[in-house]
């Protein structure tokens, strides 16, 4: 993967949620509820699909970069913290592995 990839990714999904907080009018009442509930099952269930590709168990980089996510989050409750401690996590298994 390139920088520039990489790059455009964040520029396309930092952008998005921009457009989405000046465009979109607030939600209240339940849906609003529903909403803020809404991403923690939905990421929990994107991240858990390369664990069980193929019906095997994912290869060691990829569990240690989810147990270091997971740790990051626990400790600190920050998406950053959660990508940082993933790519330690994957560098550390990759490195020692």
């Amino acid at each position: 993967m390139t920088w520039l990839l990489i790059g455009g990714l964040a520029a396309v999904t930092y952008g998005s949620r921009v457009v989405g907080l000046l465009a979109v009018p607030q939600v209240t009442g339940r849906l609003r509820d529903l909403l803020e509930r809404l991403p923690a099952p939905l990421f929990a269930a994107l991240a858990a699909l390369p664990l069980l590709a193929d019906g095997a168990l994912a290869p060691p980089p990829v569990l240690a970069a989810v147990a270091g996510g997971v740790l990051a989050v626990l400790l600190r409750r920050s998406l950053l913290s959660a990508l940082l401690g993933g790519l330690l996590g994957y560098l550390l298994a990759t490195t020692l592995g």
